[in-house]
C-alpha cells in the first residue's frame, strides 16, 4: 500500500513535465508507440481526463492509470493500468475511488479496465492459460487481485473458444444462406470494389456500435488512423461483406491463425437483423474456411449477453476456451 515515501501525481495536460513518467512503465512494450500516439491524440479531446502516476521515494513510477470522467453516462473509466505490484495497483485504484467523489454527484459507477471507448475498450483475462492469442488481452493477476480486494464486481463477461465443428457449422447454416442468397450478395473484402472501404466499414460500425454499452463515437479520420490502417492486407481475403442491392448491410471480420479461422467480429445493420442473415453469413465464413483447408473456427471476444453468442453456443463450450471481464465499482 501507499506509504509516506510514495506519492501520486495528477497530470491534466500534455505539457505537464510528468507526462513522460506516465510512459516509463511501458517503454519496452511492443505496443508502446501505438498506445502513446493513441492517448496523446485523445487525451485533450475526450471529456475530463487525468493521468495518474504513483511514484516511489526516488521519484520513479511504480503504477499508472488513466482516469476519464463521462458525466453524460454517469460514469468514470479507468484504463491504461499498469503496475509493478498488486499493492501499487490497489493503492492507485483506491485513489481513483476517492477522486471520483470530487466530481459530479451524477457519477454512479467506475469501470475498469477501459481505454476511452468501445472502439478501444479493453478487458482482462480471468485466468492464465498456456496458449496466449496475439489478439486477446493478457491475464493481469495484479489487476484482478486488486479489483477484487477493493470490492469491485464483474460488469460484463466475454469468451473466446475454438470449435472443431466446421463442417457442422456449414451444414447448419446452409438453409439460411439458400433462403437469402438471391436477396443478398456475399463478397470477401479484397473482391469488393470500392474507392473508400474504410468509410464503408466505419459507417457499418457506427450503425451497430451506437447501441452498445459504453459507446463513445470516434471520427472517420480517427478510425482510419488508429484502426483501419492497422488491418493486415491478408485479413481482407478472409473477411466477408454483405450487400443488398449493392448497399453494404454488414460484415464478418476474420483471419487465419494456424488451423483455425478466427471470427473477430460480426455485425449487421439494424435493418438487416432478425431475418437469418447472421446465420447466412456464418455459412459463408464456414465455406471460406473449408476452402482454405482449415479444420476449425474460433469465436473471438464474444460478449456473453450478445445475440451473436448463439451462433457458437449450439456447438457447446468449445475447446481452448478463454474468458474475460470488465469490472465495475458502484459509488
Amino acid at each position: 500500500m501507499k506509504d509516506s515515501t510514495s506519492k501520486i501525481i495528477e497530470i491534466k495536460n500534455l505539457n505537464d513535465p510528468s507526462w513522460n513518467q506516465f510512459w516509463q512503465l511501458s517503454a519496452n512494450d511492443s505496443s508502446f508507440q501505438y498506445e502513446k500516439n493513441l492517448l496523446e491524440h485523445f487525451f485533450p479531446k475526450k471529456g475530463q481526463n487525468i493521468a495518474l502516476v504513483l511514484l516511489d521515494k526516488n521519484e520513479q513510477p511504480r503504477a499508472r492509470a488513466l482516469f476519464q470522467i463521462n458525466i453524460d453516462q454517469e460514469s468514470i473509466y479507468i484504463g491504461f493500468l499498469k503496475s509493478l505490484s498488486a499493492d501499487d495497483c490497489t493503492t492507485l485504484i483506491k485513489y481513483c475511488e476517492k477522486l471520483a467523489h470530487t466530481f459530479s454527484s451524477k457519477i454512479k459507477t467506475i469501470y475498469a479496465p477501459f481505454n476511452f471507448t468501445t472502439w478501444f475498450s479493453y478487458r482482462t483475462k480471468l485466468s492464465s492459460t498456456d496458449n496466449q492469442y496475439w489478439w486477446e488481452p493478457t491475464y493481469d493477476e495484479q489487476l484482478t487481485k486488486s479489483l477484487l480486494d477493493c470490492s469491485w464486481c464483474i460488469d460484463q463477461t466475454y469468451f473466446s473458444a475454438k470449435y472443431k465443428e466446421l463442417q457442422e457449422s456449414f451444414d447448419r447454416h446452409k438453409k439460411s444462406y439458400d433462403k437469402l442468397k438471391n436477396e443478398f450478395d456475399f463478397q470477401t473484402l479484397d473482391q469488393y470494389k470500392t474507392t473508400d472501404l474504410a468509410s464503408i466499414i466505419y459507417n457499418l460500425n457506427i450503425n451497430s456500435f451506437n447501441q452498445a454499452a459504453h459507446y463513445y463515437p470516434i471520427t472517420i479520420d480517427e478510425y482510419k488512423k488508429f484502426i483501419f490502417s492497422k488491418i493486415p492486407v491478408s485479413h481482407f481475403k478472409t473477411s466477408i461483406i454483405v450487400l443488398k442491392n449493392s448497399e453494404p448491410q454488414g460484415y464478418g471480420y476474420c483471419f487465419e491463425e494456424k488451423d483455425s479461422l478466427v471470427i473477430k467480429s460480426m455485425l449487421l445493420s439494424p435493418s438487416s437483423q432478425s431475418i437469418g442473415l447472421g446465420s447466412a453469413l456464418s455459412f459463408k465464413i464456414a465455406e471460406l474456411a473449408l476452402n482454405q483447408n482449415l479444420t476449425s473456427f474460433t469465436g473471438a471476444m464474444v460478449r456473453d449477453d450478445n445475440k451473436s453468442r448463439f451462433l457458437f453456443s449450439h456447438f457447446g463450450p468449445g475447446i481452448e476456451r478463454h474468458e474475460y471481464a470488465i469490472y465495475k465499482f458502484l459509488i
